[in-house]
């Protein structure tokens, strides 16, 4: 299940990624600049002069203003160069809204692809478990079309016969779900055939499983999460081909496993129902934390910005690692605008966000100014906590 944790991650790449395309933007903006005041090829030499210092001025203009907030000029200027430098700041600010929405949307669908991922690999396993009773056919044909004796043991469809996997196959909200969220495997049967014949059957585990005859309830169980957990992720070709398939599979790739196995594990007895985990406990206040963390994270900028370059002394804001100044702003955010999140618990869990992605010294730079800073919030009444709405999930 993906937690609060795994959430600030998410939003934090996401955050990233959008400043990132921030200081792209704005380069374009110069180079729609620039396009504005290209000569023709038969321009004469004295209008390239002219249009060559009207690009300059209003590449100077714009970076003024751009760092001031303010589009204005201590001496006149032509009406182009006006005019260009005011369809810079109209095309950078429609490419940062674009962005805005894009990185936001794709930030919760990312998530939400948690589950799409999820019943994946439940789709996985019974994919994996035909393949087994296909080979045996195929074994079973070949041996008798040369008329020779096929002996075989029956523990050779352990996997086949899986009583859990059979829950899988059988179970009608599971398969409702992967068909309404159409997840298949169909395009990548070859692969899987190859995972199971150069990964799966030579695994300990697959071993083990196909030497106990008639395997109970619980040695079916136990071999489902073996594979799970020692050869499904722990292999490098398939994690690979996730990491093809799924951008953020490293980071998703925990959640993805443990859903796996608390879904095996809640299953006591082959008849039992299949009980599917959900994205999270409460995903509708989950996904509201999430979008409201990136929003007001991006919408407040400026305002975290004046409060952190009072905080942060003997360092320069550009001074400050990119990811260490999105966490501050973040940690900021989340004090200011989710009164249901104890202060401490925000600044902790920014501090072990930073010793995941961040500089070995991060944590203690992180620590020292968030702890000076909510003393100030709160002293100044702008920090306020009360109720239990957002239950933070660690």
């Amino acid at each position: 299940m993906l937690n609060r944790r795994t959430l600030r991650i998410k939003a934090m790449q996401n955050l990233y990624a959008f400043q990132q395309n921030k200081n792209s933007d704005y380069y374009l903006a110069l180079r729609h600049i620039e396009e504005a005041f290209e000569p023709e090829w038969n321009a004469e030499q004295e209008e390239v002069e002219i249009l060559k210092r009207n690009k300059e001025k209003a590449i100077s203009l714009f970076k003024s203003g751009f760092e001031s907030g303010q589009f204005k000029s201590e001496e006149p200027v032509s009406e182009e160069v006006r005019e260009a430098v005011s369809q810079a700041f109209d095309y950078y600010e429609n490419l940062i809204r674009k962005d805005f929405e894009y990185f936001r949307n794709s930030m919760i669908k990312g998530a939400e692809r948690n589950y799409d991922l999820y019943l994946w690999m439940l789709e996985l396993l019974i994919q994996i478990s035909e393949f087994v009773n296909i080979e045996f056919l195929e074994k079973e044909r070949k041996l008798g079309s040369l008329n020779q004796a096929f002996v075989s043991s029956d523990s050779d469809l352990n996997l086949y016969r899986n009583k859990v996997i059979r829950v899988l196959k059988n179970d009608r909200s599971l398969q409702n779900a992967i068909k309404e969220r159409k997840v298949s495997w169909q395009k990548h049967k070859d692969k899987v055939w190859g995972w199971y014949k150069d990964i799966i059957k030579k695994s300990e585990a697959y071993k083990e499983y196909v030497n106990i005859k008639e395997p109970s309830f619980e040695d079916d169980k136990k071999a489902v999460g073996q594979i799970i957990k020692s050869v499904i992720f722990k292999n490098g070709v398939i994690d690979s081909f996730m990491e093809e398939e799924d951008l953020f599979w490293r980071e998703d790739k925990d959640v993805i496993k443990s859903m796996l196995m608390r879904t095996v594990k809640n299953l006591t007895h082959e008849d039992d129902a299949l009980e599917l985990m959900m994205l999270s406990g409460n995903w509708d206040d989950d996904k509201e934390y999430f979008r409201l963390l990136f929003e007001y994270t991006v919408r407040n900028q400026k305002e975290y910005e004046k409060i952190l370059s009072e905080k942060i002394r003997n360092w320069e804001i550009d001074r400050v690692a990119a990811l260490d100044y999105i966490l501050l702003q973040m940690a900021m955010n989340e004090m200011i605008n989710f009164p249901s999140i104890p202060v401490k618990v925000t600044i902790n869990e920014y501090i072990e966000i930073s010793k995941l992605y961040s500089t070995p010294k991060s944590k203690y730079f992180i620590n020292g100014v968030l702890d000076e800073i909510a003393n100030q919030l709160t002293e100044e009444g702008i920090i306020r906590k009360s109720g239990r709405g957002l239950i933070d999930n660690k």
